[in-house]
Order: structure tokens, then C-alpha cells, then sequence
């Protein structure tokens, strides 16, 4: 229990590759794939919000060679897969801000990403969803 909410998600999922991969830097590598992913994640929200291929090119270069995502690769904690789903939570509701279509694939890879963030560190969860209903409640106002 950490802070009232069960952080389970991420040992288990390191317990799971490290038996799946038999191999014990197994956390290491897969945190430097979702390293590698939130470049890309950085790219397309920054291609989203700024509409410039050059911004989100240079704000992706920038992410990719910060120390954070470099260093914390070589420790198997969650720190990158909670900044993977924020950052993909951003997109999403920044998409849906902007009025652009958001697939069900992107719906459902978001409710995962929500649902692991939830059960590592609880209140990040609690926190973008009082995001998308703050936004959602203005739309309602804003309609009537």
C-alpha cells in the first residue's frame, strides 16, 4: 500500500517479464522501450498542440536526450511508464479538445494506461480524469 492505494501493477509486471524473459535486467530493457515510446508519444502531442512538424521534431529531440529518460532506464521503477501514460493521456484529451477522432484501439490503450497508473500511483489516475470532466463539464455549460 503506498499512500492508501495498492501499488501492485508494477512489481507484478516486472515479476512477469523477468519469468517470462528469464532474464534479470528484463525491467531495464522494457524501461527503455516505454523510454523509446514516450519520445514518439512526445512528438505526437507536440505535433498535436502546436500543429508544427519542426517544434514537435525539436521538443522530441530535447526529451530523448534529457537525463531523466536516460538515467532512469538503467533502474527497473515506473517512473517512465507513469510519464508514458500522462503524456499519452494528454494526447488523447488533447485530440479530443481539437475536435479529432480518437479510435477505439486509442480509447482502450488509454483505460490501460489509466487503469496501471491507478494501481502504481493512484492519484495521477484521479487527477487527469478530474481533467477530462472539468473539460467535459465546460462543453456541457458551454452548450446550453
Amino acid at each position: 500500500m503506498t499512500n492508501g492505494y495498492a501499488a501492485t501493477f508494477w512489481p507484478l509486471t516486472m515479476c512477469l517479464f523477468t519469468k517470462l524473459f528469464n532474464y534479470v535486467y528484463t525491467g531495464r530493457v522494457l524501461n527503455v522501450v516505454l523510454s523509446t515510446l514516450c519520445i514518439g508519444v512526445t512528438y505526437k502531442l507536440c505535433y498535436e498542440v502546436s500543429g508544427n512538424q519542426k517544434t514537435a521534431l525539436l521538443s522530441a529531440r530535447l526529451f530523448a536526450y534529457m537525463p531523466f529518460s536516460i538515467v532512469v532506464c538503467c533502474f527497473p521503477i515506473k517512473d517512465i511508464f507513469i510519464m508514458l501514460g500522462t503524456m499519452y493521456a494528454f494526447f488523447i484529451f488533447v485530440r479530443v479538445q481539437n475536435n479529432r477522432k480518437v479510435t477505439i484501439w486509442q480509447w482502450a490503450l488509454l483505460a490501460g494506461f489509466l487503469i496501471g497508473i491507478f494501481n502504481s500511483r493512484g492519484a495521477v489516475t484521479e487527477l487527469l480524469l478530474i481533467f477530462f470532466f472539468v473539460y467535459w463539464l465546460q462543453q456541457v455549460v458551454k452548450a446550453k
